[in-house]
């Protein structure tokens, strides 16, 4: 019986949520000065961290669902802030980085 009330409130509490890594927003390379090799790495740092943010967006997006009906407004607000937080990240570095490609291909070559 505890082992149910211990699972009980580790899934209703906002350590479930350690299952789900937010990922971290990659370094982007300056156009200004990168090689081309450089900018295609930082391309596949973009691409690799948009995939993660999609996972973790499902993740959380997962471990709310069960509890949704049931949820307080304040969970209800977390969940909600989590994923606006994390698809604005994802704006904002493709942001960044097309902004880095644009100056990459501006530069004479």
């Amino acid at each position: 019986m505890k082992t149910i009330i211990a699972l009980f409130f580790l899934l209703t509490s906002g350590i479930a949520s350690a299952a789900c890594d937010r990922p971290t927003a990659p370094t982007l390379p300056d156009g200004n000065t990168a090689s081309l090799e450089t900018m295609e790495r930082g391309q596949q740092a973009v691409v690799a961290y948009n995939a993660a943010a999609e996972a973790y967006l499902a993740c959380i997006s997962n471990e709310f669902a069960p509890r949704a009906e049931t949820a307080t407004d304040a969970q209800r607000v977390d969940f909600i802030q989590r994923q606006n937080n994390v698809t604005d990240e994802v704006q904002a570095v493709s942001d960044a980085f097309n902004n880095e490609v644009r100056k990459f291909r501006a530069r004479p070559q």
